[in-house]
């Protein structure tokens, strides 16, 4: 059921910090949309307050961005981890221009 989706490893990994990490956004629709889930779930951090959107500026992944930024909201993407890392400075870290290029253009 519903409960195995929203178990928590013990690091603090749920299933769309693992979804981001693997690039598979169909699977971060799936939680946005379910109806026990939803967007809030896509809200919680993973482990270091390591969010979705920390783990896509990491990839480069722009869709999973824009995907993020509509349906949970542009504070998802500003949140900072608790060591002061953004999503900016996790796309410049990791070289990931097109990110980079996105929140250029996206001041807010």
């Amino acid at each position: 059921g519903v409960e195995l989706l929203r178990k928590v490893r013990s690091d603090g990994v749920n299933i769309a910090y693992l979804a981001a990490w693997n690039g598979a956004t169909a699977v971060v629709r799936f939680i946005a949309e379910h109806p026990d889930l939803g967007p809030q779930f896509l809200k919680i951090p993973g482990p270091g307050d390591t969010t979705v959107a920390h783990v896509a500026a990491h990839r480069d992944d722009v869709a999973m961005l824009e995907y993020l930024n509509k349906i949970v909201g542009v504070e998802l993407l500003r949140k900072v981890r608790s060591d002061g890392v953004n999503i900016a400075y996790l796309a410049a870290w990791n070289g990931a221009t097109a990110v980079v290029r996105f929140i250029a253009e996206h001041p807010d």
